[in-house]
């Protein structure tokens, strides 16, 4: 029986010398005719799938930021009705007797989202802090995981002293046993 040969993936890097996106097959360059080594061309495909990764990850905490800030209208304006804030979902469980399902998932959503972009977001900033690019696709994403994660914190730090009001509020209304 004959087996193919397997081929390493096919990578892309830009050249050295004119900047051109070549694979790591060529062994020149199509726009300058640079000769390419293999060893050189891996390593510079490498380097191009670590920025990839890196603007993807930032991508990705971008939206999942943005999904959680959807929910926030929707969920705070059930949540303000019923006097209650997302993380009272978490924290406190015993005040949500007679919250609807999907209020309560809306709010469990929103809190569980809102408390884990600011670790993707150190986990993509300790990962890629040694990246040394100067693209301007990198640079952008740099500052979205900024912003992302002080906007994070900035609802958590709102949501937190909501709640802590909601609770000394009620924790004062309710009986001594």
């Amino acid at each position: 029986m004959n087996e193919l040969p397997l081929e390493k993936p096919l990578r892309i890097f830009a050249c050295s010398h004119c900047g051109c996106t070549m694979n790591t097959r060529q062994s020149d360059c199509p726009a300058c005719s640079t000769a390419v080594d293999p060893v050189t061309a891996q390593a510079a495909a490498d380097a191009l799938s670590v920025l990839d990764q890196a603007i993807s990850d930032a991508s990705y905490i971008r939206i999942v930021l943005i999904t959680v800030l959807g929910v926030v209208p929707t969920g705070w304006t059930w949540l303000a009705q019923m006097h209650v804030t997302p993380l009272v979902f978490i924290f406190w469980p015993q005040a949500l007797q007679g919250i609807p399902a999907t209020l309560y998932a809306a709010g469990l959503i929103m809190a569980l989202g809102m408390c884990g972009v600011v670790p993707m977001c150190l986990r993509r900033w300790v990962r890629f802090a040694g990246l040394p690019s100067r693209d301007e696709d990198f640079l952008i994403a740099r500052r979205r995981v900024i912003v992302s994660a002080a906007v994070a914190i900035l609802i958590l730090a709102a949501m937190t002293a909501i709640t802590l009001a909601l609770y000394s509020r009620w924790s004062m209304d309710r009986p001594l046993r």
